[in-house]
């Protein structure tokens, strides 16, 4: 994600402050409380494009602590031959420093 639209209209590309505003964003789109017509029509928007909804038993499931087997599983689908992450290291890395 390159920018997003503040508010007042305005354009960020401030990393922090992207990750602010869609932080507030979730959090009152997921919220309840009274909107306006606007905060309306964007939460509408958003849910007329999502087909799935999650579960009560699939939200216990994304609630629970990951297990190392987990981070050990999404490490092993991830394909040895692609960048390293921010962090300058990669799956491989990952995969052969292991223990």
């Amino acid at each position: 994600m390159k920018q997003l639209q503040r508010d007042d209209g305005s354009i960020t590309e401030d990393v922090g402050e992207m990750r602010d505003i869609a932080t507030q964003f979730y959090s009152n789109l997921l919220s309840a409380q009274c909107f306006t017509i606007n905060q309306l029509e964007t939460r509408q928007c958003v849910w007329q494009t999502m087909h799935a909804r999650v579960s009560l038993h699939m939200a216990t499931i994304l609630v629970k602590p990951i297990s190392i087997f987990e981070v050990r599983a999404a490490l092993d689908a991830i394909s040895s031959h692609v960048c390293p992450g921010i962090d300058g290291l990669s799956a491989y890395f990952f995969r052969n420093y292991w223990e």
